[in-house]
């Protein structure tokens, strides 16, 4: 027997109520004594930037003075790789604990604020870039996200997402593959092999199958799991992803909420990849003067 599927879209009022449990249950998750050990890991990936990944991008658009603000700093990674920029780095995050980390690690000289990130409390039209670096997947109501970034960015100034493209893959991390909650090579090495296969048919067959057929992008727009994986075992990789993120639909909600996408441009001025590898989203949107 396969389970069910919990999927709705971030935008159903009538998924509220699911929604708000869901955004308690992640608000405790990454507040609990464990945190430490989280962002280390989930921060490993993108510690030290170089190219050619699109981190770097975001890095040599900076200019000294610049007011830059990291959506979702996590461990302040992106302070350490701008810090000789010489820019104004304000980095927000929904783990107090995590805050304090950085405030004590950093000091005095970037700015670490624990908030809500979809009502930062800060000033609008206040910085020269907004970015987020694998963020938006972890997110309950992406699209209000997006608005938040909008809002706190200058006119002229830029917003930029890095993150994982999911819906291109029809399938997200935190879906439950089997009983065992752990990766597939994981379930392999331990020898749960009869989990493995079955990992291995919900993550490439069935599950893909059943997103397309009954969760169009049309009806079921910023498609969230209601249930992740983490939240009912270990944490690996992306298993506290929410949001099955998809790169056109976030390039179309920027551009409703007034900020125009300018990747491709900025991606030959600079020198990267055009278009971005299939299974990421990486859009970066130009809010109007």
């Amino acid at each position: 027997m396969i389970a069910p599927l919990h999927l709705v879209s971030a935008t159903d009022p009538d998924a509220a109520p699911a929604l708000h449990a869901l955004n308690g249950r992640l608000a405790a998750y990454y507040n609990r004594a464990a945190i430490r050990e989280y962002y280390r890991i989930a921060d490993s990936v993108n510690k030290v930037w170089s190219r050619p990944s699109y981190h770097m991008l975001i890095r040599e658009l900076t200019r000294p003075g610049m007011t830059v603000l990291d959506m979702g700093c996590g461990s302040g990674h992106a302070f350490a790789n701008l810090q000789d920029r010489d820019v104004q780095y304000t980095g927000v995050d929904w783990s107090e604990t995590q805050i304090a980390e950085n405030t004590k690690a950093y000091g005095t000289g970037p700015s670490f604020v624990a908030g809500s990130l979809y009502d930062t409390r800060l000033p609008a039209d206040s910085y020269s870039i907004c970015f987020s670096l694998y963020v938006l997947e972890h997110l309950v109501w992406p699209h209000l996200f997006l608005k938040e970034m909008v809002r706190l960015t200058r006119p002229g100034g830029l917003i930029a997402v890095l993150c994982p493209d999911f819906r291109s893959l029809g399938r997200i991390p935190s879906l439950r593959y089997g009983k065992t909650v752990a990766p597939l090579r994981e379930k392999v090495r331990r020898g749960l092999l009869i989990d493995g296969v079955r990992h291995l048919f919900l993550r490439t067959v069935r599950y893909p199958w059943v997103l397309r057929r009954r969760y169009p992008k049309e009806r079921f727009p910023f498609l969230i799991n209601l249930e992740p994986s983490c939240l009912g075992g270990a944490y690996y990789a992306d298993n506290d992803a929410v949001y099955f993120v998809d790169r056109e639909e976030v390039s179309a909600e920027l551009a409703r909420l007034g900020a125009e996408d300018c990747t491709a441009g900025l991606c030959a001025e600079y020198g990267f990849t055009w278009p971005v590898p299939r299974g990421l989203t990486f859009v970066i949107a130009r809010k109007a003067a």
